[in-house]
């Protein structure tokens, strides 16, 4: 096993293409090719599955493209700490993190003042936006990482899954629910139900959840913000479904985790593949990866 064949697998796991990863590389289809035929032949394993012109990762082409993509990363940064040792060590601009609606994302607000707690010469400038915003903000340098709600596919962008919220259901304090100390969603069918307007990322988690749950709720209600969502439900309109957030235990509702399914979210930390990061952003994703990492 070389680099080559990591950086070529690499490309060929993110284009889906043996085509476009070899003019990307500038390297031969052929060399490509036999370079993940001999990394298949030592892991003894498929790492990509293929029906006519159609390629994907096998589970443990997912599993090995995580490592490998993290791997190369690591190595590219420390290629980088080392060739500019003194400027990045000199360099104490703040951090500029660009995120989507960071008031909802309470963990990745812990993050950051953890982060800062225990990195004490770095300073954090945050900027809020939509996706695109974060985006065009990373290819013009003027944030060094970002923090998204969607997953971000564009090739000059690289993304790794971070964990942030816990779904929970709100009642109120005198809902026949409210004695439950944690609730199956299967438990609401029957129920009105009220939830985040349905074209937010909170939205459409929640009817993910819905899905895997294998409900069809009683959907009655779509508030355009949480304070409204949690308003409908203290007044009886119906129960919500919302990510956990500070000071909820103030609002007049009950607050119950749920068991089942698996209700978190997630959120994409994302930065740009054409430049390394500052020395503040390369601890500052590694913090984030190892207390925060989708593991």
């Amino acid at each position: 096993m070389n680099l080559n064949q990591l950086y070529y697998f690499k490309a060929v796991a993110e284009m889906l293409s043996y085509t476009k990863a070899s003019e990307a590389l500038f390297v031969t289809q052929p060399s490509i090719s036999y370079g993940i035929a001999m990394l298949e032949k030592e892991l003894g394993v498929s790492l990509f599955g293929k029906a006519g012109h159609h390629l994907w990762l096998t589970q443990n082409g997912k599993i090995f493209y995580k490592q490998v993509n993290l791997a190369l990363h690591e190595l590219e940064m420390g290629i980088s700490l080392v060739k500019n040792q003194n400027a990045l060590y000199t360099d104490r601009q703040p951090l500029r993190i660009y995120t989507e609606r960071m008031q909802y994302a309470q963990t990745l607000i812990n993050g950051f003042r953890e982060f800062s707690e225990e990195n004490a010469s770095f300073s954090i400038r945050l900027s809020q936006g939509d996706s695109a915003d974060i985006v065009t903000s990373l290819k013009n340098n003027d944030s060094d990482i970002g923090f998204c709600r969607r997953e971000i596919r564009d090739p000059q962008i690289r993304t790794e899954v971070v964990r942030d919220l816990d779904f929970v259901l709100m009642v109120p304090h005198d809902h026949p629910l409210c004695e439950k100390e944690s609730i199956d969603l299967r438990q609401i069918q029957g129920y009105p139900v009220v939830i985040r307007r349905r074209n937010t990322p909170e939205g459409e988690q929640a009817f993910s959840f819905f899905a895997q749950a294998g409900i069809e709720p009683q959907i009655v209600g779509e508030a355009n913000s949480f304070y409204n969502l949690a308003l409908l439900v203290s007044n009886h309109y119906g129960i919500g479904i919302a990510p956990l957030l500070n000071d909820m235990d103030k609002l007049n509702i009950k607050i119950i985790p749920i068991s089942f399914p698996n209700c978190r979210c997630w959120s994409y930390m994302i930065y740009s593949k054409k430049r390394p990061l500052p020395l503040a952003g390369h601890l500052f994703r590694r913090f984030i990866l190892e207390h925060y990492g989708d593991v």
